[in-house]
């Protein structure tokens, strides 16, 4: 109960009066079987179309060889016609299904295809680079290690290296490569080869060597169609801080022309500069380039500072004016392993990481991240200033499947991390968000550039291997067994079939159906089950589950002979009292569902709308009642159970599923002492009655016609 304790206005929200029941959906089919490809583990998956049952687990499977085939005709009790299953499911979206579960059946001695990935590193070519081009334009830098560099420019169609050569400079804006001796003669890089760094991958990749291994999700032969590419990729371009020892900066020029080479220039004092000040580790910037500055003095007597480079410092000549700006350092004490960078917070443990000076990279590999510090190893050994840049370098994964039949799909995953149990990780990420592909990482996996994931034969991995182990699939790869009838029973062989069987959840029907194959335009001769399912859907949706799936239109057969067996209203006579449906063609009505029998021998639940209409009605129930668990077990409850009951029955009854002019002839619910003991009460049980008046079906139509004389009239 609320408190109140002290004077005010207060607002209360209250239940008041039942809780209304929605009906639960029916036309949501579940189907097993086998497929081509698809997920093989885990839940059953969704689809909403054939066109994506197709995406998600393939197409029309190939009829097995007669050795298959006999093997499963020593046994017809189990079926054998797995290979009809896509049929199956096309025919329940041809007949208006929507929804369908379906779960994957692999032969246990099905193999998943495979691949492994060595270690190297290629970077594709993007642009045309003709015969004697001395630069090549490229996908990217990361790895690179900058001028003197080793290079092997290889054929992206087979991996064969067609020159050999070393950079000469680099541009990261392209990016782009100076190669020190030009292309030769008769010879181009044209774009989709690429440019390889140390020696070629191995084929096949020794287990030793192996940095990333490749499988299929799913086993099957389907994987043989799979290509996979793992290419490095900028995470994220980060900008180097100053140390915070560093001065303030200055922008001053030349006050007079310096040759080349001068140990000595002149420059103009203000702008910031400070000859009193400390300036050891002092650099500038002059026309671009940077240079170390050994000693300030002055000013001159015509107020001029006077800056001292290194001995040995190499510079061009430089003209009056020219100015001169002050570059500081961000790792003043030389040869040191941490760094300030901008958006250090983009960095993690373990992260690889290209160091750009602009005329040198490294790699290195982030050992710590604390606010905007971020520790590396190995050790930075050369100058590096501030606004130099921070590569975040990641992994992006491509997965391709294309088959002989057209059937295509890629994925693409970047920014993937190569070590670590984040969900960004490549093991991961492909293992919770790929429907194509499995990685695994092997023991040669490292931060290390020449340790990035490569192909043998260039940048794609083909899996091999895999294997659908259709020859030794037996029913233990099935849960339960086949409970099909087989396609050629006489209408004497379906009744012994049926024979059996005494239930009110199954309905049987007769015969088979003909469809076409829509790749070979063969005739194939199928089951009904999955017809029937989307019959069943189109039914509720259009009716409502009240109304027998039955003199409903077959879609998704042939025209003409449709039915494999024609069955006329003497087989019928013989197969209706049993239970057994029949499917019959009507001439100008098409093919179409001749009974709506199930299979059981108590007649209260023969048709299979009324044992369908319970089950809605219970489900629903079920699920619109789950408040009333725990709730105080006295009248007012019961009285709300009693009209939360009564509001949903007489819904179903105004739109046609119940029978009865009103609804007291309709239906009663009944939830009071004439239906719990007090036993019942202090035991926690609540009982309701309910009883409803299902519409049943009019299977024999009947009209008496009689002669009348003149004058007479019937009463």
């Amino acid at each position: 109960m609320p408190e109140y304790l002290s004077p005010g206005v207060f607002i209360e929200e209250i239940d008041a009066g039942p809780r209304p029941i929605a009906g639960v959906s029916t036309s949501t089919t579940g189907m097993v079987g086998v497929t081509a490809r698809g997920p093989a583990t885990g839940k059953p998956q969704l689809v909403t179309s054939f066109l994506e049952f197709q995406r998600i687990f393939g197409g029309f499977l190939p009829e097995p060889d007669r050795a298959v085939a006999d093997a499963w005709a020593l046994n017809p009790g189990e079926g054998g016609r797995w290979w009809l299953f896509p049929f199956a499911v096309k025919g329940f979206f041809d007949n208006g299904g929507d929804r369908l579960y379906v779960k994957r059946v692999v032969s246990g001695g099905a193999t998943a295809a495979g691949g492994a990935l060595g270690g190297g590193l290629v970077s594709e070519v993007t642009a045309d680079a003709a015969a004697g081009a001395t630069s090549v334009q490229l996908r990217h830098l990361l790895g690179f290690s900058g001028n003197g560099q080793v290079i092997s420019i290889c054929r992206g169609d087979t991996g064969v290296e067609v020159f050999a050569t070393t950079v000469a400079s680099y541009s990261s804006g392209g990016p782009r490569i100076q190669i020190a001796a030009p292309l030769p003669v008769a010879l181009r890089a044209s774009r989709g080869d690429f440019v390889r760094i140390g020696a070629p991958v191995e084929a096949p990749v020794p287990a030793d060597r192996q940095t990333l291994a490749f499988t299929a999700a799913s086993p099957g032969a389907w994987g043989q169609d799979l290509r996979v590419r793992v290419r490095p990729m900028s995470g994220g371009v980060l900008s180097v801080l100053p140390d915070l020892g560093e001065g303030a900066l200055f922008v001053t020029r030349l006050a007079a022309a310096a040759d080349a080479d001068s140990a000595t220039v002149l420059v103009a004092p203000g702008g910031g500069l400070d000859p009193a000040a400390p300036h050891e580790h002092l650099w500038v910037v002059v026309d671009g380039h940077r240079y170390p500055v050994s000693g300030v003095a002055g000013p001159d007597a015509q107020d001029r500072i006077e800056l001292t480079f290194p001995s040995g410092t190499r510079h061009p000549a430089w003209p009056a004016g020219l100015a001169v700006q002050r570059v500081r350092r961000a790792n003043p004490a030389g040869s040191q392993d941490t760094l300030r960078v901008g958006g250090a917070s983009r960095l993690y443990h373990d992260a690889v990481v290209q160091l750009d000076d602009g005329t040198a990279m490294s790699v290195h590999r982030v050992t710590g991240v604390a606010a905007d510090v971020v520790t590396v190893e190995p050790q930075i050994e050369r100058p590096i200033f501030e606004n130099d840049r921070l590569y975040l370098v990641e992994a992006e994964v491509t997965a391709q499947f294309a088959n002989a039949a057209g059937d295509t799909a890629q994925e693409i995953f970047p920014n993937l991390q190569l070590s670590g149990d984040d969900p960004a990780s490549l093991v991961r990420a492909l293992e919770t968000r790929s429907r194509l592909v499995r990685a695994t990482a092997g023991p040669a996996l490292s931060w290390q550039p020449t340790a990035f994931p490569a192909a043998a034969g260039g940048s794609w991995l083909r899996l091999t291997g895999g294997d659908d182990g259709l020859g030794s699939l037996s029913p233990a790869d099935f849960i339960g067994v086949d409970g099909g009838s087989e396609n050629d029973l006489s209408i004497e062989g379906i009744q012994e079939f049926r024979a059996p069987y005494d239930t009110r959840y199954a309905a049987l029907y007769y015969p088979w159906l003909f469809t076409q194959h829509p790749i070979s335009g063969a005739d194939v001769e199928v089951p009904p089950a999955g017809h029937l399912a989307g019959i069943y859907a189109r039914t509720d949706v259009e009716r409502g589950v009240h109304k027998a799936p039955a003199n409903a239109v077959i879609r998704g057969i042939r025209l003409r002979d449709g039915i494999a067996q024609d069955i006329t209203k003497r087989h019928q006579d013989l197969l209706n009292p049993k239970g057994i449906n029949a499917l019959r063609f009507f001439p100008g009505m098409g093919h179409r569902v001749w009974g709506a029998r199930t299979l059981s021998s108590d007649s209260a639940w023969k048709y299979i709308n009324v044992r369908r209409l319970f089950i809605f009605l219970e489900e629903s129930i079920d699920k619109g009642t789950q408040w009333v668990v725990f709730e105080p077990n006295g009248e007012p409850l019961w009285a709300l159970v009693r009209q939360t009951v009564a509001n949903f029955l007489g819904t179903v009854w105004r739109s046609g599923a119940l029978a009865g002019t009103t609804a007291d002839e309709a239906f009663f619910v009944a939830c009071d002492r004439t239906t719990m003991t007090e036993d019942d009460v202090q035991n926690g049980r609540l009982v309701c009655v309910i009883g409803v008046a299902p519409v049943y079906p009019a299977e024999f139509v009947i009209f008496r016609i009689h002669q009348q004389t003149r004058g007479t009239q019937l009463t």
